[in-house]
């Protein structure tokens, strides 16, 4: 979703990492987003410096793995709670942002999400951006596991009785262990 307008790109040598020259305000909110992913990164780096030094430092290959395995194991127990208190946050407080909406789509697909969270960050969003395939995708991933979760698959009924159409009560235990098709 752009907004109109002529705009130029500085391309750095590779376009990762590339430049716009006058963005518009939305494409200023996704380089913010970026910007906090950035800043979790670049304070891991600085408060594992020892250990990243060691990391490049060793030669033999499974103590440069058993550290780097270190290495992501702080950054697994930390990432989630940054992930939560600072980009999600990013995503409550701009919920007309384009760059929200894909925070939230790639939020949907992760396999550690909180369908609370995801709902009510998805019921934030303005109309606009839940409009968007990919507000849709958003929507159907929340209906999906809402209906996996609520339904009633595999789980008991209650007990109730009704008459056939010969007027003869019967009650839902008279079929216990029988399929039925209610």
């Amino acid at each position: 979703m752009s907004a109109p307008g002529k705009y130029k790109i500085f391309v750095k040598a590779i376009v990762a990492k590339s430049e716009i020259i006058n963005p518009s305000p939305h494409q200023k909110k996704y380089a913010a987003l970026l910007k906090l992913k950035e800043n979790f990164d670049t304070s891991m780096e600085e408060e594992y410096a020892a250990l990243l030094t060691e990391i490049k430092s060793a030669q033999d290959k499974r103590v440069k793995d058993s550290l780097i395995s270190t290495y992501y194991k702080y950054y697994r127990e930390k990432y989630p709670k940054y992930y939560q208190d600072t980009i999600l946050n990013f995503v409550k407080y701009n919920p007309d942002a384009p760059a929200s909406l894909l925070e939230l789509d790639e939020y949907s697909n992760d396999e550690n999400r909180d369908l609370k969270t995801l709902s009510f960050l998805y019921n934030n969003l303005t109309e606009r951006l839940k409009a968007l395939p990919t507000g849709r995708r958003v929507y159907n991933v929340i209906d999906e596991k809402s209906f996996m979760a609520n339904n009633l698959i595999g789980k008991n009924l209650l007990d109730f009785t009704q008459n056939t159409p010969s007027g003869k009560a019967v009650s839902l235990t008279d079929f216990k262990g029988s399929v039925m098709l209610l």
